[in-house]
C-alpha cells in the first residue's frame, strides 16, 4: 500500500510534491507578544524596545475625545 492510498489526498500528507510553502517575510515592527503565553524574556524584550522607541520618537499624542456618558431618552 502506498502513502497516497493509506493517508488519502490531503495537504498534511503531501510527501511526493515539491511544493513547499514559503515562510512569511519577517515583521517590520515590534510585535506585541501574547502575555498569557509568552515567556518573561519576550515580555522584557518588548518592554525595552518600547522604551527605546519612546526615547527616540517621543510619546504618541492622545487624540481621544472626552468621555461621553449614556443618557436614556426618557430622562431628557
Amino acid at each position: 500500500m502506498n502513502d497516497l492510498d493509506f493517508y488519502g489526498n490531503t495537504e498534511h500528507f503531501n510527501f511526493k510534491s515539491g511544493k513547499r510553502k514559503t515562510p512569511p517575510p519577517p515583521p517590520s515592527h515590534n510585535i506585541r507578544p501574547d502575555f498569557e503565553k509568552a515567556d518573561w524574556r519576550d515580555w522584557a524584550m518588548f518592554q525595552t524596545i518600547r522604551d527605546i522607541d519612546k526615547a527616540t520618537k517621543g510619546d504618541k499624542p492622545n487624540n481621544w475625545k472626552e468621555e461621553e456618558h449614556y443618557v436614556p431618552k426618557r430622562i431628557h
